[in-house]
């Protein structure tokens, strides 16, 4: 069989159209892992991030529970971040009515959490927790100091107060959340020796996290009264033979 000159042309053009048709597969598979593989593993690496943030919150709240116990009078915890916000201007506000013997007494604690926020994910510490929210969901990483039982209640609420105003942070970087105890005050003691009545305590928490209270509350064994979400409010009753309730005042600053 003979081969014209002709046919090694044709072979020569499909080994070449081959190459092109190989190499242009290759560059459209690199692009399109690009296109999908980068945004996740950005999002895996900003995910990280925030739990470390997290960590540092939380290591930030044993520092405060140390102040609340009297083992300090201020404590420092250093927070890395890399750009977001630090510190916000709304309130944390937690109404606990004490109903015993007849009669009523309503506390107000109120005070501002201390926040990182950054894009759709923020890092807040109020009354004793360390809450992570993540595109308006609030799950509770480190739970406040209380207790809650038939003989029991203890209620040791650390309330902040930022000194600061709101920071946007640039770039990466260090900053130093200083916190000094400005004040303890212990509200509520009643003993199973004082009546033979049980007291019924009613906490309502107004938090922008309140949904976080709420699984909160819940997983402790406290009825829920009522849910607001308006008004972000959430409202639990416990009873017990005993209270102790407790307020730790806090001043907050930061140090870069």
């Amino acid at each position: 069989m003979e081969f014209s000159p002709q046919d090694g042309q044709c072979r020569a053009v499909s080994e070449t159209l081959g190459y092109v048709l190989l190499i242009a597969v290759v560059f459209t598979s690199i692009g399109f892992i690009g296109a999908i593989g980068l945004p996740v593993v950005e999002e895996q690496q900003e995910s990280e991030y925030m739990s470390n943030t997290v960590r540092a919150f939380e290591v930030f709240g044993t520092n405060l529970d140390a102040i609340e116990r009297d083992q300090a009078p201020s404590r420092e915890t250093e927070i890395q971040y890399q750009g977001g916000q630090m510190f916000q201007t709304e309130d944390f506000i937690m109404e606990i009515t004490v109903s015993h013997d007849g009669e009523q007494d309503v506390h107000f604690l109120s005070g501002t959490p201390v926040t990182y926020e950054k894009g759709d994910s923020s890092v807040h510490y109020e009354a004793g927790s360390v809450i992570r929210q993540d595109s308006g969901n609030s799950i509770m990483r480190s739970s406040p100091a209380f207790q809650f039982d038939e003989e029991r209640v203890q209620l040791s609420v650390i309330t902040t107060t930022v000194a600061d105003e709101q920071q946007v942070l640039s770039g990466s970087g260090k900053m130093s959340i200083i916190a000094d105890k400005s004040g303890s005050q212990t509200h509520e003691i009643i003993r199973r020796d004082d009546s033979a009545d049980d007291v019924e305590i009613t906490i309502t928490v107004e938090s922008p996290r309140y949904d976080a209270w709420d699984l909160y509350f819940e997983s402790e064994g406290l009825t829920r009264d009522s849910i607001n979400h308006d008004s972000n409010e959430v409202t639990y009753t416990f009873q017990s033979e005993e209270l102790m309730l407790r307020e730790t005042l806090v001043l907050i600053e930061a140090s870069s």
